[in-house]
């Protein structure tokens, strides 16, 4: 369970960090609108989120007719549906608890063995550690149709680590 909330903490602050920057983005737009910065918002905080052809198409008749109301109104418009939309992604799975649990196997058990595909052998601390760095790849890396809440699993390897820590601590180095 503490691996699991862990997982929901940090995967909330950091869409709290990322909503909130979208939205200085947009009222910075919203103060003075000009097609530039309506691309800057699209493609620094947006990026996945529409049909490229649709928006280059718009955006090339925004730059042509940056003056337009109704132009101006449809970009508002447009960005206001996109931070509604990133915002109601909803965030479902318990992957975040298992992860803090694979966490805590690799360091009880760090020279087990786990077979990858049934077939190539690996010891448990690096088999975690590799997954946490590709979890943290991932995250980065960012791409928009993965779908995955990647920090919600490092967030669950981090309670778990500080929970194997801790339960060490008040159990005298006698729990790994």
């Amino acid at each position: 369970m503490i691996t699991g909330v862990g997982a929901i903490l940090i995967q909330m602050l950091l869409m709290y960090f990322s909503i909130s920057s979208a939205q200085e983005a947009i009222n910075a737009y919203l103060t003075n609108p000009t097609p530039s910065d309506l691309e800057l918002v699209l493609t620094g905080h947006f990026k996945g989120y529409y049909n490229t052809d649709v928006v280059s198409t718009f955006l090339h008749d925004f730059y042509n007719n940056p003056k337009s109301p109704v132009l101006l109104q449809q970009s508002n418009a447009m960005i206001n549906e996109l931070l509604t939309f990133k915002m109601d992604i909803p965030t479902v799975g318990a992957s975040g608890a298992i992860f803090g649990i694979l966490l805590a196997f690799g360091m009880c058990f760090p020279n087990s063995l786990i077979y990858v595909y049934f077939a190539i052998p690996i010891k448990a601390k690096w088999f975690v550690i590799f997954y946490g760095a590709l979890e943290l790849y991932s995250g980065l890396a960012n791409n928009p149709g993965d779908n995955v809440a990647h920090f919600a699993h490092l967030g669950g390897m981090l309670f778990g680590f500080f929970l194997i820590l801790f339960w060490n601590k008040k159990i005298k180095g006698k729990f790994y």
